[in-house]
């Protein structure tokens, strides 16, 4: 026997497996990351200039140095602060819809994962490249006071994010494409076509991620044999015994 698979809103929604469990949790550690990093770069922006003029003096270097370092800076602090702030709003979007169970989101989450990491991948190249880079003059002064300017929260701030951003991105990538996650998302389709499916009754079980079959009902009773007339209401008595009180509705023995 089949039945009809009911649409999506009236079937009930199986519970995620760890795997997709962890994932989020996962793509939050990511949004937390990435909102530390847009958090230090507002706030380096907001202390720069002191800096930059504070370096200046000690280097004499001329106003336009002075103006051109600034610019640069807003122009690099703008961008990673806006840079930032959507990547960690669209982790938090992501770590809520991965749960539940439709495979665009999941796509979506893998794709985002895997850019955020190669974003990673690229500015941590362009920070060994511009630290083996010598400066000199006023470059080498303002590289020193900004790093002596860092305070224990915008610290806590930029190790903390430059972890969590990878690190959490990276946990939800590995664990999305894992088989559990893999049975979860296709036992959960987005759309069935209109009016539902035929399809064989099967239940989820969240321990395995996968859909099982029923236990099959018990075999009918065998058929009596051919010919065969229901049971007599009278009985003849035991030898040497007395006979059950007669049944009034019973017919009379032959």
């Amino acid at each position: 026997m089949t039945d009809l698979v009911p649409t999506p809103a009236a079937r009930p929604r199986p519970a995620a497996p760890g795997t997709v469990r962890w994932a989020a949790f996962g793509l939050a550690l990511a949004a937390v990351g990435y909102l530390m990093l847009t958090m230090f770069a507002i706030d380096d922006m907001l202390s720069y200039e002191g800096i930059v003029r504070d370096a200046a003096e000690r280097a004499g270097a001329t106003e336009q140095e002075v103006q051109d370092e600034l610019a640069a800076n807003d122009t690099f602090g703008i961008v990673g602060a806006v840079f930032g702030g959507v990547l960690a709003g669209v982790f938090t979007v992501l770590a809520f819809g991965v749960l539940g169970g439709r495979n665009l989101v999941r796509v979506a989450a893998v794709a985002v994962s895997g850019a955020a990491l190669l974003c990673c991948g690229g500015f941590i190249g362009i920070g060994i490249f511009a630290d083996a880079t010598p400066e000199t003059g006023f470059s080498a002064q303002v590289s020193e006071q900004s790093t002596d300017a860092i305070t224990a929260m915008q610290g806590f701030a930029l190790v903390s994010g430059t972890l969590l951003s990878p690190l959490g991105a990276a946990l939800a990538l590995l664990l999305l494409v894992l088989p559990p996650s893999n049975r979860f998302y296709k036992g959960v389709p987005d759309a069935p076509p209109a009016g539902g499916q035929l399809a064989p009754s099967m239940t989820y079980d969240p321990k395995t991620g996968a859909f099982v079959m029923p236990a099959a009902p018990p075999a009918p009773a065998p058929a009596p044999p051919a010919g065969a007339g229901p049971p007599s209401a009278w009985t003849p008595p035991p030898a040497g015994g007395t006979s059950a009180p007669a049944d009034p509705t019973a017919p009379p023995p032959p």
